[in-house]
């Protein structure tokens, strides 16, 4: 049980929806990211869109056929508990750059899903193509850390060490 220190007080819990890829959209500039956000498109179902393709997505759910992909999860229960998580964990895999073995571990623990880890080493492999701007920015984000030693991260001011990093772009 938690209760507030404070005799009249209030425990509040927020969720900043999607804050992480809010920010690195800010902060990139990625078209695809900034797009769905300020025009409310629904970013997971667009990521696997571009994982799985249209053909086989409709295929594997037909009644997604003529349906605008951003109302997708809510015409196919299906979809939005498989490939939409999927393309929810591969999204926020791509903004902390894992690796195809722990995106294959990650998707395997939240969805109970198993594909082989060359699917997983092909979504790594269009990283590039499919958020340009956002892969440089990481990019030059870990060469100032790897040139530095640290990183002062913005609107906070708080700084993180990083030991033998080693870019390769």
């Amino acid at each position: 049980c938690m209760a507030s220190r404070y005799r009249d007080g209030a425990l509040i819990s927020v969720d900043l929806s999607q804050i992480e890829l809010r920010v690195a959209a800010l902060l990139s500039g990625e078209p695809a990211l900034m797009d769905a956000f300020l025009h409310g498109h629904d970013l997971h179902s667009r990521r696997a869109l571009s994982i799985f393709g249209e053909a086989e997505l409709t295929r594997l759910h037909p009644e997604l056929v003529g349906v605008p992909i951003d109302q997708w999860r809510k015409v196919s229960p299906a979809f939005s508990a498989r490939e939409r998580q999927i393309g929810k964990t591969i999204g926020f895999s791509d903004l902390f750059l894992s690796a195809p073995a722990r995106q294959q571990r990650t998707v395997i623990e939240e969805s109970g899903t198993h594909y082989p880890i060359s699917f997983f080493e092909n979504v790594v492999a269009t990283r590039t193509r499919d958020r340009p701007l956002l892969s440089e920015w990481q990019y030059q984000t870990c060469c100032i850390a790897e040139r530095d030693g640290h990183l002062i991260l913005p609107f906070t001011g708080h700084h993180r060490s990083f030991f033998g990093l080693h870019v390769d772009h």
